[in-house]
């Protein structure tokens, strides 16, 4: 539940995306948990040359979406992530304990008290 209102929140004020290292699954993914419709775009493991941790799949989502670098926000879990995030030149936060950062949240519904309103945001 808290993912599908913290995801509908962030909907009405941006962009919103998923960048993840999964492949043919995602599809499914997206239909088994009816996510389908809080995203603009979604990057997998063969929509770029290299997976994360390399920029990359970050690099490819940005320009389907249309943003640059700085407008954007990715959120996500891991080191791989935040190291993505980094190469790319995009702010990062991370969520849970496993990756160290300067921004980082325990749960997806702190989000709504630090993104802007302009941004687009690539979940994880």
């Amino acid at each position: 539940r808290e993912l599908r209102e913290t995801l509908g929140w962030l909907r009405k004020r941006g962009k919103t995306a998923m960048v993840t290292n999964r492949d043919a699954t995602i599809p499914e993914v997206l239909s088994h948990f009816d996510l389908g419709s809080f995203f603009d775009a979604v990057v997998g493991v063969h929509d770029a040359a290299r997976p994360k941790p390399a920029p990359d799949m970050l690099e490819v989502c940005l320009a389907r979406l249309g943003v640059a670098p700085e407008e954007a926000v990715y959120v996500g879990d891991s080191p791989g992530d935040h190291a993505a995030a980094r190469d790319a030149g995009v702010p990062f936060i991370g969520v849970g304990t496993e990756v160290e950062c300067e921004i980082r949240i325990a749960e997806l519904a702190e989000l709504r008290a630090l993104i802007a309103p302009a941004a687009a945001v690539v979940v994880r």
